[in-house]
């Protein structure tokens, strides 16, 4: 079973896992690229 399946499903897993740390780093961007859209903004504001 791998970190993320373990994550998945609740059980106890390892956050430095190469896969998650991936994982991270990939959702991490994707939202710094959000960030920068024109035109988008967030129901707060």
């Amino acid at each position: 079973m791998t970190e993320k399946e373990k994550m998945l499903s609740g059980e106890l897993y390892d956050p430095a896992d190469a896969e998650l740390l991936s994982l991270r780093r990939k959702a991490h961007r994707l939202s710094k690229e959000c960030d920068i859209l024109p035109g988008l903004k967030s129901e707060a504001s």
